[in-house]
């Protein structure tokens, strides 16, 4: 984060505990607050991720071309998996929507529910593991969070000149124009590609139009 930035800091288990009701900037004083903050309430409980998402999802959103991110820190054991795929529904038909991104620590068996939230959300899902023989946890971390560093452009969108497109891990939506479709890309992060697979369904040899 950087002092452009603006962020919040909800811990969820059997109820959730917020850092502050609104959005701050990111100055260094502030993340040292949200540090201690976050050192200092080390409770457990229950994963009561849907009551959390929906609060998240309530805050103040900040004005402008921003780039917006929910990030979901999560070893995705939850009970209410309906109540979170309808949320990141709902908020991907925001006009300043947030993509719901989900970090998974040791949830392998629980990999389907983050991805599709993930996808559903306009975000990506990424996975780490406690196991000490893997990688380090803090070196792995700093590879995943360079998805969410700051981007060269927000909210880009492939347009392909055909109805009934597939995108694996991405959402596709009809074009302005009709038998047009366009896969969400999200952000362009500085330095990196971003690679989309997908399908479409054209007689053989026909032309296509990105």
């Amino acid at each position: 984060l950087t002092d452009r930035d603006v962020f919040s800091l909800g811990l969820f288990h059997t109820e959730t505990r917020w850092f502050t009701a609104k959005p701050l900037s990111a100055t260094a004083a502030n993340v040292e607050r949200a540090v201690r903050f976050l050192e200092t309430h080390t409770d457990s409980g229950g994963t009561e991720l849907g009551v959390a998402l929906e609060q998240a999802l309530g805050l103040p959103r900040v004005a402008g071309g921003c780039s917006r991110h929910l990030l979901v820190v999560t070893d995705a054991e939850v009970t209410d998996a309906g109540r979170l795929l309808r949320l990141a529904d709902d908020e991907s038909r925001q006009e300043s929507a947030r993509r719901v991104s989900v970090l998974c620590i040791d949830a392998a068996p629980n990999s389907f529910l983050a991805q599709q939230l993930a996808e559903r959300g306009g975000g990506v899902a990424r996975f780490l593991t406690s196991n000490p023989q893997e990688d380090d946890v803090t070196s792995a971390l700093d590879e995943i969070l360079r998805d969410w560093s700051a981007p060269v452009h927000t909210g880009l969108g492939l347009e392909i000149d055909s109805a009934g497109v597939e995108a694996a891990g991405r959402r596709v939506v009809p074009g302005e124009q009709p038998d047009r479709s366009v896969v969400d890309l999200g952000d362009l992060p500085a330095g990196r590609p971003v690679w989309v697979a997908g399908r479409v369904p054209r007689p053989l040899g026909e032309r296509l139009v990105f």
